[in-house]
């Protein structure tokens, strides 16, 4: 899912009210069978430095726990 915006726990909130809370969420309904915290990650981020004003693009690895789970399922990326 590509997220533009969002206020803390939105994301976690909706996914939850349509049927598909994330997985270790336990406050939204999460199972914590396969993954023992939130299975929530930003790969990508864009924003303007705050000083510089030019744009940064952060990127970070999907964590090995959430990989895992994507592999169980058969979902690779």
């Amino acid at each position: 899912c590509i997220l533009h915006t969002g206020r803390m726990h939105q994301r976690r909130a909706h996914f939850s009210a349509v049927g598909h809370p994330l997985a270790g969420d336990i406050f939204y309904g999460g199972a914590t069978a396969c993954i023992k915290r939130q299975a929530l990650h930003c790969r990508n981020m864009r924003f303007p430095h705050p000083v510089a004003g030019e744009w940064m693009h952060i990127k970070a690895p999907i964590p090995a726990d959430i990989l895992e789970i994507f592999y169980k399922k058969g979902l690779y990326l």
